[in-house]
């Protein structure tokens, strides 16, 4: 039998596609070989930047600088004679002010950026403070920030995954059925992205009947009696929290236990990467999700592009890799710096002036125009709900409604504002 993991316990132990955007004035529009920024009189600029060491996911980092830089050179900015300096400090595995310390003291940077969920960033606040520089956290998205943690030196560039699985809980219960399953990998559950779904799907009248994590068992799980168990409280679909290894062996076993085409699946973003779309082939038929993108999205015939651009090519051609999350995840955090950079003519230097500058920053990307909100400085972009299908025998994502992103203010978070946060301080790794 799986252990049934309340979040109590598991803290105990361990809709319509977008329409045409018009951009105004200064804004970054992707796609386009220039953008409105007037970069003339710019100083030259520094930037730190401090990522993961290479040891813990050296394709995070390489896939965000990669996006990062190709910002920066479709943005006009270089062609115009702005130098920028990417001034690097290694993490050496999590971000931490032992690391922070070393950049911003010692390579006497003002401003930086990096990869870094909203929990680490909560940690070095005071630190942000005392030494009066401004730091944008880049992160998936995979952890909510609290109230307590919001400071006005500190800003979060992020995709939005955690809004993403409470929105998919209120499509569920709204397209899918009243009642679920919940299975989670003790990886996936460490972050917010759990209880977001929990929280959106039960405020739209769901009931989670049971939230499943077969290999918090020393065993290794027991896909055998999970879906046993699973058929006897007959849900009405399954929603699941995987990725990578661990989201094959899981669908893997789905497809042999009998519940394939009976119970439907649900998911968490990560859980669709394109290599585990082609792992899985056919099996993935017909699964839901919520995310701020997909690479089709945006390519030639996506629902974004309108048949005009394919900006996943684009991308591939100038960079040699393939968009991914962490790659989008670069262009869009240089983007939302440029942006606040126009307003203070580059400088860097005052930084009173920069943090203002954050508070109105705005980007269009690929996924739709991105606002940082002043009242938790994160940006927020739209979602889309997404299902898989098969064309030639081979899966697909394809958007099929679009979904508001929910913010931290929102008075129906207010269960997660209170609740003790979830497990994990490193930057979520899908692969």
């Amino acid at each position: 039998m799986p252990t049934v993991m309340t979040r109590r316990n598991f803290l105990k132990i361990a809709g319509v596609a977008a329409g045409a955007l018009t951009l105004p004035s200064g804004l970054l529009a992707y796609g386009s070989d220039r953008s409105s920024f007037d970069f003339s009189g710019w100083p030259d600029i520094r930037l730190g930047m401090l990522m993961p060491g290479n040891s813990f996911s050296p394709r995070l980092t390489e896939n965000f600088l990669a996006g990062f830089d190709y910002c920066l050179k479709t943005s006009g900015c270089v062609d115009a004679g702005v130098s920028v300096e990417l001034v690097h400090g290694d993490a050496g595995g999590a971000v931490g002010v032992t690391a922070m310390k070393r950049l911003v003291n010692e390579k006497n940077v003002s401003l930086v950026t990096g990869v870094m969920n909203n929990a680490a960033a909560s940690n070095l606040r005071a630190f942000v403070r005392d030494e009066k520089f401004v730091l944008v956290a880049g992160s998936l998205g995979e952890c909510m920030s609290r109230k307590s943690d919001i400071d006005p030196m500190t800003f979060h560039s992020n995709l939005n995954l955690w809004q993403a699985n409470w929105a998919m809980g209120r499509w569920a219960a709204r397209n899918m059925g009243e009642s679920c399953v919940v299975v989670s990998s003790l990886y996936d559950s460490g972050y917010d992205s759990l209880e977001a779904f929990r929280l959106g799907f039960t405020s739209a009248g769901g009931s989670v009947r049971g939230t499943l994590i077969p290999d918090s068992d020393p065993k290794g799980p027991d896909y055998k009696a999970l879906f046993s168990s699973i058929a006897e409280t007959r849900p009405d679909f399954i929603h699941v929290l995987y990725s990578g290894r661990q989201a094959a062996e899981f669908i893997k076993a789905y497809g042999s236990s009998g519940l394939a085409g009976k119970v439907p699946l649900a998911c968490s973003s990560y859980l669709l990467t394109e290599d585990f779309l082609k792992a899985a082939g056919p099996l993935a038929a017909g699964i839901k999700t919520c995310m701020p993108w997909q690479s089709g999205l945006f390519s030639g015939t996506g629902l974004l592009a309108g048949g005009k651009d394919d900006f996943p090519g684009k991308y591939a051609a100038k960079t040699g890799r393939a968009l991914d999350a962490f790659g989008l995840l670069g262009y869009e955090t240089s983007g939302i710096i440029l942006s606040a950079l126009s307003s203070t003519r580059g400088n860097t230097k005052d930084i009173s002036a920069l943090a203002r500058a954050f508070d109105g920053a705005a980007f269009v990307s690929p996924r739709g125009r991105l606002n940082m909100d002043p009242k938790t400085n994160a940006t927020s972009g739209p979602l889309y709900i997404h299902e898989v299908g098969v064309g030639g025998g081979r899966p697909f994502t394809k958007a099929i409604a679009e979904s508001g992103c929910p913010s931290e203010y929102d008075n129906r978070m207010r269960s997660m504002w209170a609740a003790e946060r979830s497990g994990w301080h490193n930057a979520y790794v899908y692969a």
